[in-house]
């Protein structure tokens, strides 16, 4: 399973058009790629969100300038059984969780000896540029939106109850009138240690 430079990329397919004219079958071609020259498989530039199913044995697979954020594995598996040519270039690669077992098998084929693919990270923007292979696990990383999920519903589901609650304390603090103290104009008895001024 190959990949290449994007000059290679046109370079191998200068050679292939020199080479020959053979066609794949139409039963054979993938929609919507073009099979019609030679052994190159040409998928680019179609906005591509996924790789095209059924593809027949070919010794160049042009994947470029399309919208590939992910792949699955078996797609990938599927693909590097060609033992193609292939371009990836010029993707949305997003490399978070989702491309983590995609890196443990590039990094595999990478040891083994085969060329493999060059994953150019389009986001997150802290991975922006990086090729996939250099990146770490721990590194490609999912945000986790349950617990903000959570307080958002929870927030709004108490919001009424909690300005109604509101509503009530503040109402009843109007309506209740303020406590009165009384006091007496006459005179005050005067108790001091068994002596009082009022008669009994």
């Amino acid at each position: 399973f190959l990949c290449f430079h994007p000059n290679m990329l046109g370079v191998a397919v200068l050679l292939l058009h020199l080479w020959g004219t053979l066609s794949f079958p139409t039963s054979a071609c993938p929609v919507p790629c073009l099979c019609q020259r030679g052994p190159l498989l040409n998928c680019s530039t179609l906005g591509l969100t996924e790789i095209p199913t059924r593809i027949p044995p070919t010794a160049v697979l042009d994947l470029s300038y399309n919208l590939l954020v992910t792949i699955p594995v078996p797609a990938y598996q599927s693909l590097r059984n060609l033992n193609a040519l292939v371009n990836v270039s010029f993707n949305r690669w997003k490399c978070d969780c989702n491309l983590q077992t995609l890196r443990r098998w590039i990094s595999f084929d990478t040891e083994m000896g085969d060329a493999s693919w060059q994953v150019v990270c389009v986001s997150p923007p802290h991975h922006a540029g990086k090729d996939l292979l250099h990146l770490k696990d721990s590194e490609l990383t999912c945000p986790t939106h349950e617990s903000s999920t959570s307080a958002f519903i929870l927030g709004v589901l108490l919001r009424p109850l909690l300005d109604k609650l509101w509503r009530r304390i503040r109402s009843k603090r109007q309506s209740t009138p303020p406590p009165t103290t009384t006091s007496s104009t006459g005179p005050q008895p005067y108790v001091n240690e068994g002596y009082c001024d009022v008669e009994d």
